[in-house]
C-alpha cells in the first residue's frame, strides 16, 4: 500500500502481486488538520498518562462504591480526547473565536494532562481536586461562549463536563475518606 499527497489529492494505491488498485480522491486541507489535532492530542494523552499509572498507593485509598472499574477508564479517556481534539479544530478553525476562548481552552488542557501526575505521580489528592474544579469552571466558560456565538460545537464538551464533575465526586471520597 502506497499512499500520495500532492494538490490536495490523496491517492492510494494497493498492490497484491499483479493485482493494482489506484484510488485518487481530493482530500481537504481542513480534515487533514483535524486529524492532525486528533494525533497530537491523543499523542500527548497517552505521553502524560505513562508515567502516571495507578499504583500501591492508589489501591490502599478509600475510594468511592461508584467508582468504576479501570478499564472504564481506559475506553472513556480516548473517547474524550477525540472530542476535545474536535472542539480545538474547531476554535482554530473559527474566525470568530478569540484569543481568550483559545487560551482557556489550552489552559484546560494543560491542567488536564498534568492531572494524572499530580494525583498518581505526586499523590497530591488536594491538589488534583483543586485541578477539577478549574477545569469544571473553565469547561463551563467554554460551553457558556459556545453557546452565546453562532457554532455549536460546544456540544461536544458536554460529556467531558460531566465526566470531570464524576471525577470531582470520585476525587472528593478519596480526600475526605482516605
Amino acid at each position: 500500500m502506497v499512499l500520495f499527497h500532492k494538490d490536495n489529492h490523496v491517492t492510494l494505491l494497493l498492490s497484491f502481486t499483479s493485482f493494482r488498485l489506484s484510488l485518487n480522491f481530493p482530500i481537504q486541507a481542513t480534515y487533514l488538520r483535524l486529524a492532525a489535532w486528533i494525533i497530537v492530542i491523543q499523542l500527548l494523552a497517552g505521553a502524560s498518562s505513562l508515567y502516571s499509572q495507578p499504583g500501591v498507593w492508589y489501591n490502599t485509598l478509600v475510594r468511592s462504591p461508584l467508582t468504576p472499574p479501570g478499564f472504564v477508564f481506559g475506553v472513556v479517556w480516548p473517547l474524550l480526547y477525540l472530542l476535545l481534539a474536535y472542539y480545538g479544530w474547531h476554535l482554530w478553525g473559527q474566525a470568530t473565536t478569540s484569543i481568550a476562548e483559545k487560551r482557556v481552552y489550552l489552559l484546560q488542557m494543560m491542567i488536564n494532562l498534568l492531572w494524572s501526575s499530580v494525583f498518581f505521580v505526586l499523590q497530591q489528592v488536594s491538589l488534583a481536586l483543586l485541578m477539577i474544579a478549574v477545569m469544571i469552571l473553565l469547561t463551563i466558560y467554554l460551553i457558556l461562549k459556545g453557546f452565546q456565538s453562532a457554532y455549536s460545537a460546544w456540544v461536544v464538551l458536554v460529556p467531558y463536563l460531566l465526566w470531570l464533575l464524576f471525577a470531582f465526586y470520585l476525587t472528593s471520597y478519596i480526600a475526605a475518606f482516605s
